[in-house]
């Protein structure tokens, strides 16, 4: 986030030149966009993440002012094929543990749009 809280997103042309250079140099990028789901949601005893949320409440991205998973992973593909020059890191199984279908077409290169 840039001072006034406005959130400078992955796939921000300003940064175009950031991830141009790291292909140029063939630096891989370790890009980490989003966190597990549940931390998406309402911390309530039915998600998973609870106690984790409970102990930790800035954890919770569950206010409406942060962006949803879908579409922070929506910016970070587009970013992805933007850059084809440019290897991206993606952990914690491509930030999207949840779908396994997902992960998979992002490994293999098939991966087309978020629903």
């Amino acid at each position: 986030m840039i001072q006034n809280g406005n959130l400078i997103n992955c796939d921000d042309s300003r940064l175009f030149p950031v991830w141009e250079e790291a292909g140029r140099l063939k630096m891989p990028v370790l890009i980490h966009q989003a966190d597990p789901a549940g931390f998406f949601d309402p911390v309530t005893p039915d998600n998973e993440h609870y106690e984790s949320l409970k102990k930790y409440p800035a954890w919770s991205f569950a206010d409406p002012k942060y962006p949803r998973k879908i579409e922070l992973l929506k910016r970070r593909d587009d970013l992805v094929r933007q850059h084809p020059g440019t290897t991206f890191i993606l952990p914690h199984f491509g930030n999207y543990a949840e779908n396994i279908k997902y992960v998979s077409d992002l490994l293999t290169g098939e991966f087309k749009c978020l629903h």
